[in-house]
């Protein structure tokens, strides 16, 4: 079973994302910690339309790439989402509330395969509903777990200081630039 967990404000900061009029998507970073998977910071990647967003740009494939090609996805993991906006859900209808798309399927399943198999979760947060992950395990997309954690001033640091090493690990492959960052 795969379990995200993301510290309160760095989920507050998320799911304020569907009260926008178009859908947003990026990456969070998190770390491998015992069983569960704990969110440092989220990056801003793509604004789309209300029905619409992307994951195309060079610093997400560049991600991607990072965490197939090094030993890092042991120690963390990196987890596509998007959001799905109050204008989306006027316009398409409920059944966005809180539910993958098809091509958010169609969307998954390409991560999956293009990373070999190394990012195989997303996050979907929908206006005025419960945020819902989806993992895959043998080609099949299955439900997970999301918790919202309040983290202690020892927790935080100790956040803050694996979310430093991905960064330096990273930033010493490549400089980045991304929309905006959310962290701890």
């Amino acid at each position: 079973m795969f379990a995200l967990y993301l510290p309160e404000n760095l989920h507050e900061n998320l799911q304020n994302m569907t009260h926008a009029p178009n859908e947003r998507c990026g990456i969070i970073i998190a770390a491998n910690v015992k069983d569960s998977i704990i969110g440092l910071a989220a990056l801003i990647e793509g604004i789309g339309t209300a029905g619409e967003v992307t994951q195309s740009g060079a610093e997400v494939a560049f991600m991607y790439n990072f965490a197939d090609t090094t030993s890092l996805h042991e120690d963390f993991k990196l987890v596509p989402f998007h959001t799905h906006t109050i204008e989306t859900i006027r316009q398409f209808g409920d059944c966005y509330r809180g539910n993958f798309s098809e091509s958010d399927v169609k969307s998954i399943r390409g991560i999956y395969k293009a990373t070999n198999k190394v990012v195989n979760a997303h996050l979907l947060l929908s206006h005025k509903s419960r945020p819902v992950v989806a993992y895959m395990e043998d080609g099949l997309i299955l439900d997970g777990f999301y918790g919202v954690k309040k983290f202690t001033e020892e927790g935080i640091r100790t956040g803050q200081k694996l979310l430093g090493e991905f960064i330096f690990q990273l930033g010493a492959k490549r400089e980045l630039s991304f929309n905006s960052i959310y962290n701890l």
